[in-house]
C-alpha cells in the first residue's frame, strides 16, 4: 500500500508559529495552539516543530509550551491507539 502522507513542519518563533523564507524576516502565521488545533481538525497524523529562535538563542523549546503543544494536538485515534498500546504491553 502507497499511501501519501501530509507531515506540516512549523516554525516556532517564541512563542508563535511564522513563515519565513530560508528562516529570515518571519511572517506571523498564529497562536501555536490555534495552529495545532485547526491541523488537528484535517487529522494529520504527525508535525514537526522547529523553534528557531531557541536554535538562534542556544536554548531549549520552554517545556511547558511544548506541553501544552502536545495536549492540543491529542486526537481521540491517538489517545486509543496508546491505549491499545498500554494493553499489549500489560500482557507482555
Amino acid at each position: 500500500m502507497n499511501e501519501h502522507r501530509i507531515i506540516p513542519c512549523l516554525l516556532l518563533d517564541g512563542s508563535r508559529f511564522v513563515k519565513t523564507v530560508q528562516f529570515a524576516n518571519p511572517i506571523y502565521v498564529g497562536d501555536p495552539v490555534n495552529v495545532l488545533s485547526l491541523f488537528n481538525s484535517f487529522e494529520v497524523d504527525e508535525v514537526v516543530l522547529l523553534d528557531i529562535s531557541g536554535a538562534r538563542e542556544r536554548r531549549p523549546t520552554s517545556s511547558a509550551l511544548l506541553r501544552e503543544l502536545a495536549a492540543e494536538f491529542q486526537a481521540d485515534r491517538e489517545i486509543e491507539r496508546l491505549q491499545l498500546r498500554q494493553e499489549v504491553i500489560n500482557l507482555e
